[in-house]
């Protein structure tokens, strides 16, 4: 009897998964899991939660959407709580698994995960969580262009997303004596009417949100006029919380912006999604090229920067009490939903780096504890970027109030959330 843990872990999804579609082709019976961890509780070093309630909602939404296919399917998800390793392994022994399938990951505190469980146990790992696999790259990793517009060029060029594969549609029975966890407490939280992110999480809502903003609505043909937008749920695909936890995955993303090019026509915009796939893309391998790099002040340059590291001048910026209303009204849209655009991402990370002369790692622990679409390479990569210490070593410094014309010209995104 061949018996596996099947360990989810960012990819909550049944389609397009190759590492559950192996693990449900070579065992006999499965164990599915996801692991709570010890460390997304309490607060950091500087005082911020370690993952704030609006990001802890959405992901919950997403597991409890994919226990509820599971039990479709006849089988279940056993929730545990703890550290990830020891919690698979301690499962992994009451059952008498000796396999482990699971996705691969990017990020370097996963990566360490994969090497300590691997000294332990059978663990097999397929890629799901990327537009590419690294063998299909045009380069070797260690060559990997360091600026963006090279890689983009290659990978367009000489390589191909990977084949999707078949959705997940029946599943190897739980073992005898298999004990089902208690319902999950998802977080209750009032949303707020103004927020561009009232979504919930999970693969059923994300495929819904495809279809509405390319089908229905047909707003991917206008992406590329609409992303800098800053008010309401349209101006951009809001599919990053989706793929930050693997509710649905890039190459399905990819995929369906093909079909939808082939029903409604190609043009700027929806060429233009893919392009910031591939931003996604592109840090997913600054990762795990340069590992904890990404998460020093001095970055994957090794450069040091002259900060003040003010918390007063820092807690007036996370507070949106700086004075400047475009940062002031971006960050009290984060600290209200979870939520920022990308234009005021730049803005008020270059404000904080450039104009206050703080700390750009405390920007991007408080982003890790407050947005729900954190995701560790595109939150730290970008920081990185802004502050001149990753892969663009130019300081690129917004003015953010010539920014705050040209993107809230008539001032309703400020009077939004400064006035009401």
């Amino acid at each position: 009897m061949n018996r596996a843990v099947y360990w989810f872990r960012n990819n909550l999804r049944l389609r397009d998964n190759p590492s559950l579609l192996r693990c449900v082709e070579e065992c006999d019976e499965v164990i599915p899991v996801w692991v709570y961890q010890d460390r997304w509780a309490g607060t950091d070093n500087l005082g911020f939660e370690k993952m704030g309630g609006f990001r802890q909602k959405f992901m919950l939404e997403a597991v409890q959407d994919l226990r509820e296919q599971l039990r479709a399917l006849g089988s279940d998800l056993l929730v545990l709580r703890g550290r990830p390793v020891e919690s698979v392994i301690d499962c992994c022994e009451k059952y008498g698994v000796n396999h482990v399938y699971a996705s691969r990951e990017h990020a370097d505190y996963e990566i360490k995960q994969e090497a300590r469980l691997s000294e332990q146990i059978n663990l097999h790992l397929s890629s799901d969580q990327s537009l590419y696999i690294e063998g299909d790259l045009p380069f070797a990793l260690d060559r990997l262009p360091r600026v963006f517009t090279d890689f983009r060029k290659k990978v367009e060029k000489y390589s191909e997303p990977r084949q999707q594969v078949e959705p997940v549609k029946s599943i190897p029975p739980l073992p005898s004596g298999f004990e089902a966890s208690e319902d999950l407490q998802i977080t209750r939280l009032t949303v707020d009417d103004r927020t561009a992110h009232p979504f919930l999480g999970g693969e059923h809502a994300a495929w819904e949100r495809l279809q509405h903003y390319f089908d229905d609505s047909q707003a991917l043909s206008i992406y590329k006029k609409t992303r800098n937008g800053l008010i309401g749920t349209m101006y951009s695909s809001k599919f990053s919380a989706y793929l930050s936890l693997g509710c649905i995955s890039a190459v399905s993303i990819f995929d369906e912006i093909g079909r939808y090019e082939d029903k409604h026509g190609s043009n700027e915009s929806t060429y233009w999604l893919f392009f910031e796939l591939l931003w996604r893309e592109f840090f997913r391998w600054v990762g795990l090229k340069h590992g904890s790099s990404i998460f020093r002040e001095s970055g994957i340059l090794n450069r040091q920067r002259d900060t003040k590291e003010n918390m007063q001048s820092f807690h007036r910026w996370m507070h949106g009490e700086t004075g400047d209303d475009f940062v002031d009204a971006n960050m009290r849209e984060l600290a209200a939903t979870g939520f920022m655009s990308n234009r005021g991402r730049q803005n008020v990370a270059s404000y904080l780096v450039h104009r206050l002369k703080q700390n750009w790692t405390w920007g991007a622990k408080y982003f890790e504890s407050q947005l729900i679409d954190y995701d560790p390479t595109s939150n730290w990569c970008n920081w990185m970027y802004q502050s001149g210490v990753g892969n663009d070593p130019r300081d690129r410094v917004f003015n953010t109030q010539k920014q705050a014309k040209m993107y809230d010209e008539d001032g309703a995104y400020r009077r939004l959330w400064l006035e009401s």
